[in-house]
């Protein structure tokens, strides 16, 4: 076997002799950078949800009444796994793609691209209130390398390092 890389003309010969074959592979390069297009465009656009919220409930006479709110928010997909599951795709879908077409810049850019979409949709859902902090920051440090850190200082330790210099004499 020959340690050499097809060229981009012999790829197109391979494909066109692939064509009409079920059991050929499906994701080419140009075939995946189109999905992800799609999956971009998807993560860019706003999803409008109607949200039912049962306030309370008041006692009367007659029964119980129970009082609803609607509310009218817009969305948008804050995991990989969302953005997949809108394709009928596996949640390895993305890794499964990086590692085939470890080769192409812009398949690999692209990746990185609709993760970001991804992580500010999160950063911006977490911000006002669509989903709650504790998920957002649970789903930020898992997915995304996250990391909270607590830190406590002590004044003392502090002023220990503060050299402190006198103006008076110069």
């Amino acid at each position: 076997m020959k340690d050499k890389k097809h060229t981009k003309e012999s790829k197109e010969k391979i494909s066109k002799a692939l064509e009409g074959n079920k059991n050929a592979e499906v994701w080419t390069e140009d075939a995946t950078l189109e999905m992800l297009d799609k999956m971009i465009e998807y993560a860019t656009t706003d999803i409008v949800c109607e949200v039912i919220k049962k306030t309370k409930t008041i006692q009367s006479d007659n029964g119980d009444t129970t009082s609803v709110e609607k509310h009218t928010i817009t969305k948008r997909p804050t995991t990989l796994l969302a953005v997949a599951s809108k394709f009928r795709m596996l949640s390895d879908w993305f890794n499964v793609m990086a590692k085939k077409h470890s080769n192409s810049e812009t398949v690999l850019r692209t990746l990185l691209v609709l993760k970001e979409i991804v992580r500010t949709n999160l950063i911006e859902a977490t911000e006002n209130g669509t989903i709650k902090t504790a998920v957002g920051l649970a789903n930020l440090s898992h997915n995304h390398g996250w990391t909270t850190q607590r830190t406590e200082t002590n004044v003392v330790d502090v002023l220990k390092n503060v050299e402190i210099i006198d103006d008076a004499d110069s």
